[in-house]
């Protein structure tokens, strides 16, 4: 086995280069990505590094991903499950469905964002802020105002202009979910989502190309979604709006699959992911929030204080996810 070590400034420079060996594996690392072109460009680092293959399987979201790491889990076909919605990580690590890991180099890592369920149970990936986006150009020809508030959108003039995704396989809707929930309480988060409800034209994954089209003018995204590479900071024909009760936000897992057909190297796959290497690369063509501490944020973000989040809590999101979800579905869209 020819080994090579590769020196490097960064905290993750225990990476060594393995080059493929009879010893090697022949199966391919199999990841289920949610956020799959970073996770290709992972893998193919990956690939030059260890010589192993990578089989990136990409998901429809979080709530998908969950699905089907619970029907294979008594049989595992993946490795690791790579980005989408903390709360679907963190539900999959209270049902036993991931294993704790802590990743070389996770001193390097914000603290907020890396470990928001402690002991290591799922590593922070990325992060990225909720916020209300606007079809500012629909809403200047019907002569409406800019909502301001989650509130706001339960105003009758808003009827037929707001377009959700759902909850059960979407990470956006659930972290939305949770997010009034915890502002609110969950009596009155679900008298909220029901007057919410009548004024919803769609639950669509393809409420942003309705957007695109005026057929609808307010979503719920991620900021960074709407800031494009270059300035003016977001569209003019679209407004991002934190919500004036403040907003949550996501964390995007990254999760070693229980009982993994190849753990070892999917541990080395994670520590690769989360190297300042990798989030210095996907932070030139992404907007998300790195967790690597030296990378350097979308100047749009700024000092993050600026931006009114709640104290988000992960863990509580992730225990009452199932429920949640099922409260939704029986009682506000039934």
């Amino acid at each position: 086995m020819l080994v090579i070590f590769c020196g490097s400034a960064d905290a993750q420079s225990h990476l060594e280069t393995i080059v493929q060996s009879p010893s090697s594996p022949a199966k391919p690392l199999v990841v289920y990505a949610v956020l799959d072109h970073f996770a290709k460009k992972v893998g193919f680092e990956f690939e030059r590094l260890y010589g192993t293959k990578v089989r990136v399987v990409p998901m429809r979201g979080s709530g998908a991903t969950l699905t089907r790491l619970k029907y294979e889990k008594k049989r595992p076909k993946a490795d690791v499950w790579f980005g989408g919605s903390m709360g679907a990580h963190a539900q999959g690590a209270f049902e036993g469905l991931v294993s704790a890991y802590k990743p070389a180099g996770a001193s390097q890592l914000n603290r907020k964002f890396s470990n928001p369920l402690g002991d290591h149970r799922v590593t922070g990936l990325y992060a990225g802020i909720l916020c209300l986006v606007v079809n500012t150009h629909l809403l200047e020809q019907k002569g409406i105002r800019i909502p301001q508030s989650w509130q706001d959108l339960t105003d009758p003039v808003y009827k037929g202009l707001i377009g959700l995704k759902k909850p059960t396989i979407s990470g956006t809707a659930y972290t939305m979910l949770a997010t009034v929930m915890q502002i609110m309480g969950e009596e009155q988060g679900l008298s909220y989502l029901k007057a919410l409800n009548s004024n919803v034209s769609s639950y669509s994954k393809m409420i942003r190309s309705y957007m695109d089209k005026d057929k609808i003018a307010i979503i719920v995204g991620f900021v960074h979604e709407e800031i494009p590479s270059n300035t003016p900071p977001v569209n003019q024909r679209r407004r991002v709006v934190i919500p004036s009760e403040g907003t949550g936000y996501e964390i995007g897992g990254l999760s070693l699959v229980y009982n993994a057909p190849q753990s070892v190297l999917a541990k080395k796959f994670i520590d690769l992911a989360v190297s300042m290497k990798m989030q210095a690369r996907e932070a030139k063509t992404s907007n998300r929030i790195p967790t690597h501490t030296r990378v350097t944020r979308h100047p749009y973000y700024g000092d993050l204080s600026q931006f009114k989040l709640i104290d988000y809590d992960f863990a509580w999101a992730g225990k009452n996810r199932q429920r949640l979800v099922k409260l939704w579905q029986q009682q506000v869209i039934r």
